[in-house]
């Protein structure tokens, strides 16, 4: 009988042992998936709040111009010129969400006008010019929302002026001539796609009115040359 006894006991002791095992077990893998969890919630927030991160880009666009000199004059000659437009060819190249740099091409021809004042010639002679441009511009965006991208840009340009070849529009000893410029300009990317936009810009140039070579032309004046242009740009 007492054999018996302390076999109960025993057995006893031993569930009540298993029990608490088994208590301090679950406790500890509770504990231990809870700080797991306030370990991970951090990162998981911060994940939310920069879901993506912002890399440089490049873009090429083309795009179609128009180009409007303004009149300029001295007490001899004014110089005046018949709007026309052109083509752009654009390289820009995103460094920050806020900074890029950009170079251009173009080509257009210009039909420039000289009339004699006071002097009783009330003709006006006309020369046509091969003008091709480059220019280097910094360019400040500023990104509104997802679809529109203002932006500011202003830079240096190279224009070079040739004597075109049409009969009726050439001066005797006429020259190439070439004229630094300053240029400033505005405009906005609307994007269509993540690949393709929509780019729509205005940019003022400010050089020399060129006077091939020929001292009847010379103004000695600054021109002003605006230039609308719009076109797509494809992103790479």
């Amino acid at each position: 009988m007492r054999a018996k006894l302390i076999m109960i006991l025993a057995g006893g002791l031993m569930l009540s042992t298993a029990a608490s095992l088994r208590a301090q077990s679950s406790s500890s893998s509770s504990s231990s998936s809870s700080g797991s969890q306030s370990i991970t919630a951090p990162v998981a927030r911060q994940r939310l709040r920069h879901p993506y991160r912002w890399h440089p880009y490049t873009d090429v666009t083309l795009q179609l111009t128009g180009n409007f000199n303004h009149q300029v004059q001295n007490g001899t000659v004014m110089q005046n010129s018949i709007n026309t437009g052109g083509i752009l060819v654009g390289l820009r190249y995103h460094d920050t969400p806020h900074l890029a740099f950009e170079i251009n091409v173009a080509h257009n021809k210009d039909t420039f006008e000289y009339a004699f004042l006071n002097t009783g010639n009330t003709s006006v002679q006309g020369l046509q010019s091969e003008t091709n441009e480059i220019n280097v511009n910094a360019v400040y965006e500023i990104p509104f929302m997802r679809t529109f991208h203002p932006f500011v840009l202003g830079g240096g340009s190279f224009l070079n002026f040739g004597p075109s070849n049409e009969p009726t529009l050439t001066v005797g000893n006429a020259k190439v001539q070439n004229r630094p410029a300053g240029v400033v300009g505005f405009g906005t990317d609307v994007r269509l796609s993540h690949a393709w936009a929509l780019r729509m810009q205005v940019r003022f140039l400010g050089f020399r009115a060129p006077d091939f070579g020929l001292s009847q032309y010379t103004t000695k004046n600054w021109m002003i040359r605006t230039e609308p242009s719009i076109g797509f740009v494809y992103r790479f």
